[in-house]
């Protein structure tokens, strides 16, 4: 038993073993292969939401978009979110909704659930804008958008 002990004791300080080699690599891995979601919301006060537009920005060289999903959970959305898939790697995504119905909520509004891959190592920060926001009859209104982290870090 102090042999066997003593022999992974140099293996490890000489560096020999093969197995700090897998994972290594399984570790790099998991950063590239995670994803990180993200709920966006809209802040309506008490007018309900019928139809919005969002510009997402976000550096394509550090994530990209690997979908975007209707939101669940309190408050959120009827309408799904929809966006054009080609911009997912580009930097700037555009997401609208809406929801034909009288009975759509206000306040905060869970619009959507961004899920982010990580491609490189780095600090993508996150830029939206409110381009459209209206209520069931097509009315304009004012409001902002919240999102639930302000950017993402990935790490080597």
């Amino acid at each position: 038993m102090k042999k066997l002990l003593l022999l992974f004791l140099i293996a490890g300080l000489t560096g020999c073993a093969t197995a700090d080699q897998p994972s290594s690599v399984k570790l790099l891995k998991l950063n590239y292969d995670k994803s990180y979601p993200v709920d966006i919301w809209i802040e309506s006060g008490e007018n309900q939401v019928g139809a919005y537009t969002v510009t997402l920005e976000y550096d394509a060289g550090i994530v990209n978009i690997k979908n975007i999903i209707v939101p669940t959970g309190y408050n959120s959305f009827p309408g799904s979110p929809m966006a054009n898939q080609a911009t997912f790697t580009t930097g700037k995504t555009i997401i609208t909704g809406f929801y034909p119905g009288k009975n759509s909520l206000s306040g905060r509004v869970k619009i959507a659930t961004v899920t982010f891959q990580a491609i490189n190592p780095g600090t993508s920060p996150f830029k939206t804008t409110l381009q459209n926001l209206y209520n069931y009859s097509s009315q304009p209104l004012k409001g902002k958008v919240i999102l639930s982290t302000d950017s993402i870090t990935v790490s080597k």
